[in-house]
């Protein structure tokens, strides 16, 4: 059944108005076999208060749904008719032109988002969870205790080799392909390398990868899942597990490889909800399993120095019932080790740029500008949106007064790869780009002319620090070495001949060390900036960027 596409944000309520809706229920059906039913919901827009809940049948459809809130509806009616809701409000069109055929013209049935139906199934499943202490590996005799224990084995083993202090990322993505198990074209991410638990990630496709990791950067609602289904193979304290899982791992003696190292398999659908594991689940995840210890065995440098072509490993899991087969290949053919630089929303922000930087251009060839005139604006944007994007970690829209400071202060006279001598039109470009953010309505139009007034203010500044001395070490130095070699840019040898030798330069020159703040790090003048998608040189782990790089 196709989930229906909601808005998440609630409109304005309407006095005296209920809200209703049908979404998968948090729970499940076990008889005859298991399966996640469809519940219709009904609660009042002001209060909160839920008037009730009706479970809908295996395939019922938006018709079916209607009737159940009108069962609801008619089963709550007061014996007031004042009390009686004047409004009712959906997220589905079916359901509205139903339940306006059904209720008649006593209610006004609109269409709007109903995040209320979300709050109230999430509190739901909070209440009405599986309880901790039955959770069961065997899941009421649908997993023979056999195909745990071949499923811990190959956890293992894959444990022993810690792929997650291989790999360098999550973004590190590997092809997944197991025909037995209906795999063709997966998504395999090693999860762990900054700490947090460790595992495996499955996804249908590098599409859903990225759908998840979208969710996942944007923040989305705790509780309404990643929006692609998921297979996870994480690894847990036996503390940390649930209690009738830890329970089961004791008393069958399934070996594990540490304290931390307890298998846990989950699939989740698209909402975050667990479904029902059969005996055919662990046999895909101990497949997995070991066909990824046999990979990182084999080709684990492959995460460090990415090859020219995909490496691709075939194992063959004997003690599988049929044998089946799985191969790897890393990178993914659709994702090498760059593809997600930074972070998904990253990528998502820089197709974004590239849309607007294609119609800005367009819009100015209309206007008559010059060939030259155009290739220089297209170099500034490139180099602005670096900075929004990369540094500042933000859409390419949605601009301030304070980012315009900083870019034009701070990081255009250090970062920036423009030619000095191009550096006075910078704020000619600058202006027209913002003068029509603000005429197409990209950017608020008053939002506009503050920028654009910034420009102005700060041009004289800008172009005294844009002509000055770079930092040695700075991007903007390697750039002026570049072109003051005079060598053809085109010419890749000639090119890392001259970084090579500015970088033993620097090697050799006397570097001023760190200057520590408590925790924080701060650049020294002198120093090499660091790259926003590097490690943080305060030693977290975590990007600079995302740590201590000033904003």
């Amino acid at each position: 059944m196709k989930r229906p596409s909601r808005p998440t944000q609630p409109t304005d309520v309407v006095p005296s108005e209920w809200v209703a809706g049908w979404r998968p229920g948090p729970f499940r059906v076990e008889e005859p076999a298991p399966f996640r039913p469809w519940v219709a919901v009904v609660v009042d827009a002001a209060t909160g208060w839920l008037f009730g809940v009706e479970t809908l049948d295996q395939g019922s459809g938006p018709a079916e749904a209607a009737g159940a809130i009108v069962k609801v509806v008619k089963t709550q009616r007061p014996k007031t008719a004042a009390a009686f809701p004047q409004a009712l409000r959906v997220d589905d069109q079916e359901v509205a032109a139903a339940l306006r055929e059904a209720l008649g013209q006593g209610v006004a049935v609109r269409v709007g988002p109903t995040p209320e139906i979300d709050v109230v199934l999430r509190a739901m499943g909070r209440v009405i969870g599986p309880r901790d202490d039955r959770q069961s590996y065997l899941d009421n005799g649908r997993v023979t205790p056999e195909a745990v224990a071949r499923f811990f084995d190959a956890a293992a083993a894959l444990y022993r080799f810690a792929p997650w202090r291989i790999a360098q990322s999550d973004n590190q993505v590997l092809r997944l392909d197991a025909p037995t198990f209906g795999m063709e074209g997966a998504c395999l991410s090693i999860i762990g390398g900054l700490g947090e638990s460790h595992g495996v990630l499955i996804f249908d496709s590098v599409d859903d990868f990225t759908e998840m990791a979208l969710t996942a950067t944007e923040g989305e609602i705790e509780g309404q899942g990643a929006g692609v289904p998921i297979l996870s193979i994480n690894f847990e304290a036996r503390k940390n597990l649930p209690r009738g899982l830890a329970t089961e791992a004791k008393r069958h003696g399934w070996p594990v490889a540490g304290p931390r190292a307890y298998p846990w398999l989950l699939s989740l659908d698209a909402d975050g909800h667990a479904r029902a594991l059969a005996e055919r689940d662990y046999e895909c995840a101990t497949a997995v399993l070991e066909a990824l210890a046999g990979f990182v065995g084999a080709h684990g440098a492959v995460f460090e120095d990415e090859p020219q072509t995909p490496v691709s490993r075939t194992a063959l899991i004997d003690r599988l019932p049929g044998k089946p087969s799985v191969t790897l290949t890393a990178p993914h053919p659709e994702a090498d080790w760059n593809w997600l630089d930074g972070s998904p929303l990253d990528a998502e922000y820089w197709d974004e740029a590239d849309t607007l930087a294609d119609q800005f251009v367009a819009d100015q060839v209309r206007g008559g500008r010059s060939a030259e005139w155009l290739r220089g604006a297209q170099a500034v944007l490139d180099d602005l949106f670096g900075y929004k994007i990369d540094t500042s970690g933000g859409p390419p829209i949605g601009w301030t007064v304070a980012q315009v400071d900083e870019y034009l202060l701070e990081y255009f006279p250090q970062m920036s790869g423009i030619p000095t001598e191009e550096a006075e039109s910078v704020p000619e470009y600058l202006d027209a780009f913002f003068a029509w953010l603000g005429e197409t309505g990209r950017e608020d139009p008053a939002v506009a002319r503050e920028l654009r007034r910034r420009i102005t203010r700060l041009r004289q500044a800008f172009v005294q620090l844009a002509n000055g001395p770079a930092v040695a070490g700075s991007p903007r130095d390697l750039a002026q070495v570049i072109r003051t070699s005079g060598i053809d840019p085109s010419d890749e040898t000639a090119i890392a001949a001259v970084v090579e030798e500015w970088a033993a330069r620097l090697e050799t020159e006397r570097m001023p060390r760190p200057a520590a703040t408590g925790k924080r790090w701060q650049w020294t003048p002198g120093m090499p900036l660091p790259e926003p998608a590097a490690p943080c040189p305060c030693g977290s782990g975590v990007r600079y960027r995302k740590c201590c790089m000033p904003r």
